[in-house]
Formats: structure tokens, sequence, C-alpha cells
């Protein structure tokens, strides 16, 4: 089972929703727990509210019910042989009560220049940072990203102080706002429609996808086209 790991305190779920049902097309069953303060995957799933802490939405599981991280994992443990990937993002240091950063196979800090957002993850990271040494490694997503004079490096630097090293890639998502209409379509049809996606989208859709697992971009590109086509 590998496990992945998504801090960031802005509005990431239509994308880790994207990139979890690509992931559930590539034959190991996918799971995504939702430990984000404002739990906005709760709308994709308004309708399964009182099925259980865990529901099926479009081909993968969604666990947006845990209170915290512990309980997400004590459910885990009972059911750890039915996942290949295993996804979690918070925004939240209470829910991450108990976290090690080196229980996960993958880690992304997904951020933007908003003055709050930027702030709340230095915390969330200043707090989860388990040594002094930069062994992790990070991956790094801006949603969305704007060009403004607040430049990247002023960015990277303020995470400087942590031990904590960059991935070589940098996967910006620029804002869009056929992308947010399609946001809200999906929140309101309950679905992850991959179908009309910009080609820039798809792009770093599909890079970070193979970043976030051993698998190649050939058989990441064949998982997207099998979720593109289910609706």
């Amino acid at each position: 089972m590998r496990k992945i790991i998504v801090i960031g305190s802005c509005e990431q779920s239509d994308f880790m929703l994207s990139v979890c049902k690509v992931l559930a097309h590539t034959g190991d069953r996918t799971l995504l727990i939702d430990g984000t303060r404002a739990r906005n995957t709760s709308h994709y799933v308004s309708s399964l509210t009182d099925v259980g802490p865990v529901v099926e939405l479009d081909g993968f599981d969604l666990g947006n019910q845990f209170a915290t991280y512990q309980e997400a994992l004590t459910w885990l443990d009972r059911h750890v042989d039915k996942y290949g990937y295993v996804m979690m993002q918070s925004d939240d240091i209470g829910f991450l009560t108990g976290c090690k950063l080196s229980e996960f196979d993958s880690h992304v800090i997904v951020t933007n220049v908003e003055k709050g957002s930027f702030h709340r993850n230095l915390y969330i990271v200043s707090q989860l940072i388990e040594t002094s040494k930069p062994t992790i490694e990070f991956i790094h997503l801006y949603i969305p990203f704007v060009i403004s004079s607040i430049q990247e490096r002023y960015v990277e630097e303020m995470y400087g102080a942590f031990a904590l090293r960059w991935s070589e890639n940098i996967y910006r998502i620029h804002f869009d706002e056929k992308l947010f209409e399609r946001f809200i379509d999906n929140q309101y049809a309950e679905s992850i429609q991959l179908q009309g996606l910009p080609r820039a989208y798809i792009h770093k859709l599909l890079e970070l996808t193979v970043q976030l697992t051993t698998l190649d971009l050939r058989s990441v590109k064949q998982a997207f086209k099998q979720a593109k086509r289910r609706r």
C-alpha cells in the first residue's frame, strides 16, 4: 500500500479527487481521507452522508467523516488489504495529531501566495517536521497559481527554515474560470468529470500522478482515458 499525504490550506479538493479517480483506474483500489477543516469533498457525496465513514465516489473510496488521523488509521488498520493507494489531505493540525511524515511514501504541499493560506501551511509544516535533517522530499503544488508581485523564491525561502527538501518538479495549476465552473458543476453532479479539461491541466494531473506512484506515464495515460470515459 502506497500512502500519500497532502498538506494544504487552500482549496484543492477537485484536483485531488481527479487524481484519485485516475488512480482508481490503475488496477489498485484507492482511498482518499479528507481531514481538512472545510471537508469540501462532502459536497460530492451529500446524498450518502448516512452510509458510513467511507463511501464510494466514481470508482474510489472517500472518507471525510473521521475526526482525527488516529481515528482514520484505526479504521484503515481493519481494511489495510483493500487498498493499493491511500491519500490523506489536511490543513488541520488538530486532525493531524500523532501523524508522522515518515509513515508516508509521498509528500505534497499545496499552497498559493495568499498570505493567510501560506502562513497556515508554514505552521502545519513546523509542527510535523520530525528531524533537523532534510530527509523528506516534498512536492510543491500551487493551486491556484497566479502571477503576482510575490515571487516563488520568497515562498521557497520561507519554507527553507524547516528541514525539508523540494522535489525538482513544481506543479502550477493556473487560475481558470472554466476550471472553477467545472469545480462547481462536479459538486452538484456529485461526480468527477474529466471531459473537456484544459490540456495544461491534464498534463499536470498526469505528471503529478506519475510522481506520486511507481507507475510510468503510459500506464497513467491509459488510466486517465478509462477514468474519463466513466461518467
